[in-house]
């Protein structure tokens, strides 16, 4: 139950952040924005580029490590885009629960 509530509550604060970073408010690559729960999260400079090796901390990459250094959880084999996790979540051993407020997910 808890892996459920920390799914929901760090893929809002990857929306938050990824408005951030769209709304030209932009920090540079590598800059220590803030933290959640210990975890530090980190610009990635402009959007638009994929590039792993100039914006290393994409959005996936936040979730990924939060579950790593948070709920010390092995995310090494987990593949995939942050816009792919919803469909994918019970392959990684997480719960999906729809925006639209039909199914709680306490």
């Amino acid at each position: 139950m808890k892996r459920v509530i920390w799914f929901i509550i760090t893929g809002l604060l990857v929306l938050a952040l990824a408005s951030s970073v769209l709304a030209e408010n932009y920090q540079p690559v590598g800059k220590a924005l803030g933290s959640y729960r210990n975890v530090i999260v980190y610009g990635n400079g402009r959007a638009g580029s994929s590039d792993l090796r100039k914006n290393p901390y994409q959005c996936v990459e936040l979730v990924k490590r939060f579950y790593k250094e948070y709920f010390k959880i092995d995310t090494s084999g987990w593949r995939g885009n942050a816009n792919q996790y919803y469909l994918i979540a019970k392959a990684k051993g997480l719960v999906a629960f729809p925006n639209d407020g039909s199914e709680s997910p306490t």
